[in-house]
């Protein structure tokens, strides 16, 4: 991997921590992990420490995804969730950058073991088009959790985030940025649901309305690139 490349992409990770806590979306202990990979790099990826309440690039590492340590130091606690970002980049080779949080609100969905439908046009600007699914239980980082990660992305296919039972979230996408968004926009959408419990609970946009939010968006981007 080139050294300007990886000073790169170190700097966005350490940006992306910064955004993810200022937005406000974390859980109180700031818990959480960022990992992230080139468009030319297989292999291996950066991944952060389970702590976002401070990060430098110092303090990534890049392993295998077998969980080596090939640049940098990762401990022991922080190698075992390795497992949980490989899948996703190996089942889902267009993915760069996965983000693992508590955050509070689609956590609530998680520990509740109910999917978080698309309720928000926000969700679906950012693709997400239908239900954020539940992966069934399983210890952190153990084989358990990451073959019923992988039995969710084989069943869901383009989902840009799963919920992961009585644990947290994984959000993932195209570049780190993209993958920032959709996290912010998972749980706002999920504490809106919940506040619209108290006027009998959300509306669902249907796949149509979801499809025309992500084509709107596309087309406003698309008539401002020139």
């Amino acid at each position: 991997m080139q050294g300007g490349i990886a000073t790169e992409l170190r700097a966005e990770l350490v940006s992306c921590a910064a955004r993810l806590r200022e937005s406000g979306v974390l859980s109180k202990s700031l818990h959480g992990n960022l990992s992230a990979m080139t468009e030319n790099e297989r292999e291996s990826f950066w991944m952060t420490g389970s702590s976002l309440k401070t990060l430098s690039e110092g303090d990534l590492g890049r392993v295998t995804f077998d969980g080596e340590v090939l640049e940098g130091g990762m401990r022991s606690t922080e190698r075992e969730v390795v497992a949980m970002h490989a899948v996703i980049y190996q089942k889902r080779p267009e993915v760069r950058c996965v983000i693992h949080t508590h955050s509070p609100s689609a956590t609530t969905f998680a520990v509740a073991r109910r999917p978080l439908d698309c309720v928000a046009e926000s969700l679906a600007r950012w693709g997400f088009s239908r239900e954020t699914p539940v992966a069934a239980y399983g210890p952190r980082g153990s084989k358990a959790s990451v073959e019923a990660i992988s039995s969710v992305l084989d069943e869901h296919g383009d989902v840009p985030a799963i919920l992961l039972a009585s644990h947290g979230v994984l959000v993932f996408g195209h570049s780190v940025e993209e993958a920032l968004r959709r996290s912010i926009a998972l749980e706002e959408a999920a504490e809106l649901a919940l506040r619209a419990t108290a006027l009998g609970g959300a509306a669902t946009l249907t796949e149509a309305e979801a499809f025309a939010a992500m084509g709107r968006r596309a087309e406003f981007e698309g008539a401002h690139q020139h």
